[in-house]
């Protein structure tokens, strides 16, 4: 039952972060775009810099991992991913915007699908691929239920 929890666990992570702070940025860069004066060019550089920390922070995870628990990687990464969303939130500048989207890929880097992966080898013998099947979903299904949430 326990590794269950666990797998519920990694699948609100990444349910929420995908959802929210990554598949939801192109729904209202629009809107961004029209407030602020930028053009979807300049802002769309906000999600080139998301995937590159992402990138970034998915090659040092080994060395991180080795240094700092999973525990504390996921509930920093949890916490960047926070703080990201809540900075764009307040963002005017494309540099606010630029910070926002590298502090999120950084958090989603090192609180979703490696950290996730690791905890499903360790908790499922027989059954793991199924539990990691479900928590990659949760990354999808994210953005399907949020996305009209958004637009909304």
């Amino acid at each position: 039952m326990k590794r269950w929890m666990i797998c519920g666990g990694c699948f609100l992570i990444c349910f929420m972060g995908y959802g929210l702070a990554y598949s939801s940025i192109s729904l209202y860069s629009v809107s961004i775009c029209e407030a602020f004066g930028f053009s979807r060019g300049q802002f769309s550089v906000v999600m080139s810099l998301l995937s590159l920390s992402m990138s970034i922070g998915a090659f040092s995870y080994g060395k991180l991992s080795q240094k700092l628990s999973l525990k504390f990687l996921m509930i920093s990464g949890v916490i960047m991913i926070a703080a990201g969303v809540l900075f764009m939130s307040f963002s005017t500048t494309l540099p606010m915007f630029y910070f926002a989207g590298i502090l999120i890929g950084l958090g989603l880097s090192v609180a979703t699908v490696i950290p996730a992966s690791i905890l499903m080898l360790n908790w499922f013998g027989d059954k793991r691929g199924g539990a990691l099947g479900i928590i990659l979903a949760s990354t999808g299904i994210g953005a399907m239920v949020f996305s009209p949430l958004v637009i909304y």
